[in-house]
């Protein structure tokens, strides 16, 4: 059986949380986050998420700062957006801060949320899909020109391949998980 795509709905309201487990948990592999707070320490220890909902409106951090910092930790997630006053600066700030895919109205049919996350989803199968087939492409580029470069100038591959491990080894002292393009730079 195919795993179902990840989904983190985040929403100050429990009863909300529930609904949406409920509702989709058929479809989409479904996780709630009770707040911004809850949400950031979700994408930080269960993520990757292909799709974050997120309401507007939540006490001590919105919205739009929740997608925010999410774009930063989660660049690849397909962010979404709830909210019950839909006024075009908010839309538009959410859209420009917190690069959302979709802007939703509350309250949202669940085959109308069902249907976004389901764009979502595909959206973000085609960004990971780019970034795989871009780092395989360029890994197998790079070491063909590092196998030439062995051959060749063997103390110049010597030194590259020190460099390589220096830089990985300070990547992860900098808790930097993705380490390729800094390796492939060096």
């Amino acid at each position: 059986r195919v795993m179902n795509p990840k989904v983190l709905c985040v929403d100050d309201d429990q009863n909300v949380l529930s609904a949406y487990q409920r509702r989709l948990r058929k479809q989409f592999d479904i996780e709630t986050a009770l707040g911004g707070n809850a949400g950031l320490l979700a994408v930080q220890e269960r993520g990757p998420y292909a799709v974050i909902i997120a309401d507007m409106q939540m006490p001590g951090m919105d919205g739009i700062e929740f997608l925010e910092l999410v774009h930063d930790q989660a660049p690849e997630s397909i962010r979404i957006m709830l909210t019950g006053n839909a006024d075009q600066t908010t839309a538009v700030e959410a859209i420009n801060r917190g690069q959302v895919f979709q802007f939703l109205t509350k309250p949202c049919p669940p085959d109308v949320l069902a249907l976004a996350i389901e764009a979502g989803v595909k959206q973000y199968q085609l960004v990971t899909a780019e970034r795989e087939l871009l780092e395989q492409t360029l890994n197998g580029s790079i070491r063909v020109l590092t196998d030439i470069l062995s051959l060749v100038e063997r103390d110049s591959f010597g030194r590259s391949q020190k460099l390589r491990d220096a830089v990985r080894a300070f990547a992860e002292s900098l808790n930097i998980r993705k380490t390729w393009d800094l390796e492939a730079a060096a």
